[in-house]
This record gives C-alpha cells, sequence and structure tokens, in this order.
C-alpha cells in the first residue's frame, strides 16, 4: 500500500477547505494573481478546516480501524479536495477495501 498518495491528497484537502473560506473583496483570479494576498488570508480558514477535517477524519478512520479489527484488507482514508465548486472545499473521503467472500458472507447472516 502507497501511503504518499492520501497523504498528498488530505494536504490538498485542507488547503482546499481553507480556501473555501478566504473571501477577496475582488474576484478569486484576481487574488490568485496577487498571491500575497492570497497566502495571508488563506490562512483565515484554520478553524473551519480544523473542525470540519477532524470530523472527516474520525469517521474515516473509524471505518479503517474496523477494517484492520476484522482482518479486512482496506487503503488509508483518501480524501477527496474539491475547490471552488463545493461550498466545503471537499467531496470527503473514501476507503478502499477488498473484502474476502468468507467475510461479505459472514456480514450478510
Amino acid at each position: 500500500m502507497k501511503t504518499s498518495t492520501p497523504i498528498i491528497l488530505f494536504i490538498l484537502t485542507v488547503f482546499s477547505v481553507m480556501a473555501q473560506v478566504f473571501n477577496p473583496k475582488e474576484s478569486l483570479l484576481k487574488a490568485l494573481l496577487h498571491r500575497y494576498c492570497f497566502v495571508k488570508n488563506i490562512f483565515t480558514g484554520w478553524p473551519f478546516a480544523l473542525s470540519l477535517l477532524s470530523i472527516l477524519l474520525a469517521h474515516e478512520f473509524g471505518h479503517y480501524f474496523m477494517s484492520r479489527y476484522h482482518k479486512t484488507p482496506a487503503t488509508l482514508p483518501y480524501f477527496i479536495p474539491l475547490p471552488l465548486i463545493s461550498p466545503l472545499g471537499t467531496m470527503g473521503a473514501a476507503i478502499l477495501m477488498r473484502a474476502s467472500r468468507r467475510i461479505s458472507v459472514y456480514y450478510l447472516t
């Protein structure tokens, strides 16, 4: 399992969520062109990012730890950044699980 992909996606999601709170007085395109203004003000979104991503982290790692407990192969959570489209800055997260037939039948009975 390659751990660099989930880590990179999580870092991108953190910045994506923090950017959602950034509300420039001018258009976002002009703010991106003036990098200093964008970099200076993007960090005002850290309380929102911390609260939203801590809830998402707790939920997804609950799935991850339970799959490890039941010895089901699972990946680390893949966080999906969605800047400028989603009002939250993220589309959520996903865990890829490859359950064997034995485990699937166990949960159905």
